[in-house]
């Protein structure tokens, strides 16, 4: 049995700025996949934090409902994951023209996107931040951040080149232990962009929360993102995890 812990919390500048976090993380189940989402929303769109609360519902319901179609689709990943954006840009427009917006560039967000169902597992991830795996109690890296030319450019879901920034993963999830999504805030402290590789402690700290109940765990979680974004970043820092019990 998998289960889901995730959350996400203002950065320093956001804080001082009095500017709402843009990460949002939810968790989803369904027709025995698990799934767990997250979406940092674009620091230049003032609403962006609302177009990353519809994407992560939006993907994490749609890959539940349609993980066999991205499981199996061979050649044809690239097929399904524009049917996903297009479910999720369906509900942006949805979302754009209840808050009066002119687009929906204005609700842009990356999407990271992690689901099982028994041994097989499927990531989706466009933009920056970090897909991983915890393998025989050590951090690898499944997909490592989309950015553009410079560092500070990434991809979103409202992207017209959304395709060039996105990744899929498909394959058996035996040896998996949890899946972990993190924002780029948080990768500034758990991923090293130059070696690609991620710090040890990460490991630790999902061991340590996949013994408690859901609850205390996502306490838990809070805690640690609180300090992390006390530490090496300025940014809003989430993080979604999927964790067999």
């Amino acid at each position: 049995m998998w289960k889901a812990i995730h959350g996400a919390v203002q950065g320093r500048s956001h804080k001082r700025e009095n500017i709402p976090g843009q990460d949002r993380t939810c968790s989803y189940a369904g027709q025995n996949v698990f799934c767990a989402a997250l979406a940092d929303g674009a620091g230049s769109e003032p609403l962006s934090h609302i177009g990353a609360e519809q994407a992560v519902k939006a993907g994490a319901v749609y890959l539940c409902e349609h993980f066999d179609e991205f499981y199996e689709s061979g050649e044809d990943k690239e097929i399904q994951v524009t049917k996903l954006i297009d479910c999720v840009r369906r509900q942006l427009a949805k979302t754009a023209a209840e808050h009066g917006l002119d687009n929906i560039g204005e609700l842009s967000s990356t999407l990271l996107l992690a689901a099982v169902k028994e041994d097989k597992l499927v990531t989706v991830h466009i933009g920056d931040g970090v897909v991983a795996a915890i393998v025989k109690g050590k951090p690898i890296v499944l997909s490592g951040p989309k950015n553009g030319e410079y560092l500070n450019v990434t991809y979103f879901t409202t992207s017209k080149n959304v395709m060039e920034g996105t990744e899929i993963y498909c394959g058996l999830n035996r040896d998996i232990e949890a899946v972990v999504l993190m924002s780029d805030g948080s990768g500034d402290n758990f991923y090293d962009r130059h070696q690609n590789t991620l710090v040890p402690i990460l490991a630790e700290i999902v061991q340590k929360l996949k013994h408690m109940q859901e609850a205390q765990a996502e306490v838990q979680l809070r805690g640690v993102l609180e300090y992390i974004a006390g530490q090496n970043t300025q940014d809003d820092c989430s993080l979604a995890v999927l964790v067999q019990e």
